[in-house]
């Protein structure tokens, strides 16, 4: 079993380099293999030397740097509730929903996949993931593709809305970037957090993307036990470094503790390929309480 730490938010725009080396070392104890770092679409430009400074420290002690594609252009999932700069300032590669009206979350509009300019812009994130950093692959992060009502994507399904036309189109535009990391850049380690909402028609397709080292679930502790087990059963073919089911432990109060004990044994319990936990995430009642939970749990299987 290798250990994937999410490590999101601490290298950001306040940043002192003794509490980075620290928590680095704290993880490296941990076990962990790989540490994943949620990027921004904005942290390119103000967060540059941040990210160097630390994904530098990863390399140092031994461990792989992951970049995690936190809120890009509306299409992915994150902890930060950012809205795209892209998207908002692109609105002709906003998504259209069945009404014909710019589809909306509570973050504001999304680009399409299919606008030629939200592709080539995402081309350009990967371009300089690996030509600034040195990370040493990414976690596509909870990618989230509804359908597009717009005239263009409805061209590409044949005039009318298909929903296995539009999965098949994902799944190639997909494709291409991984090619263009693996072309440009050498073999990367590329996975895929699915999205808690994906329908298993979408799962599907996504496992099927050529390219992908792993494909992962996220746990939240605070869900009802069944949807845990729901997620631990869910079907998944064979990947290279297999599957991720990461503990998400987010905004968990103090009387939630057993909640995540009883997570954390029984996800361990089953012995995924990589587990995933995060380190001292948001909103947590009892921080270094639950932190002490994930850290003595996982001592008892590695």
């Amino acid at each position: 079993m290798q250990i994937n730490c999410f490590y999101f938010g601490k290298f950001g725009y306040t940043i002192v380099p003794s509490q980075i080396r620290e928590d680095i070392r704290r993880i490296k104890d941990s076990g962990a293999t790989f540490v994943t770092l949620n990027v921004l679409e904005q942290d390119y430009r103000a967060a540059k030397e941040n990210i160097d400074l630390t994904v530098n420290e990863i390399l140092r002690v031994g461990m792989s740097p992951l970049l995690a594609t936190e809120r890009w252009f509306g299409m992915f999932g994150g902890v930060q509730h950012y809205p795209s700069v892209f998207t908002l300032k692109r609105p002709e590669t906003q998504l259209i929903d069945k009404k014909g009206e710019v589809f909306l979350t509570e973050l504001g509009p999304v680009s399409s996949l299919y606008h030629e300019k939200t592709q080539k812009e995402i081309s350009k994130n990967l371009d300089k993931t690996f030509e600034m950093w040195g990370f040493e692959g990414l976690m596509w992060y909870e990618p989230w593709l509804p359908m597009d009502y717009s005239s263009l994507a409805l061209q590409r399904q044949s005039s009318k809305p298909d929903s296995q036309k539009h999965l098949s189109f994902c799944q190639s535009v997909f494709q291409e970037f991984h090619n263009r990391i693996n072309d440009n850049y050498g073999k990367k380690v590329i996975g895929w957090l699915n999205h808690p909402g994906a329908k298993p028609s979408e799962t599907k397709a996504f496992q099927n993307v050529e390219g992908l080292d792993f494909f992962g679930w996220h746990i939240d502790v605070r869900q009802a036990s069944s949807l845990l087990d729901q997620a631990m059963n869910s079907p998944v073919k064979e990947f290279p470094l297999g599957q991720l089911v990461a503990i998400n432990h987010t905004g968990l109060d103090k009387n939630q503790h057993s909640r995540l004990e009883s997570a954390m044994e029984k996800v361990l319990s089953r012995k995924p390929d990589i587990l995933g936990y995060y380190y001292f995430p948001g909103n947590v009642e009892a921080p270094v309480e639950a932190m002490d939970i994930v850290f003595e749990a996982i001592k008892k299987y590695i």
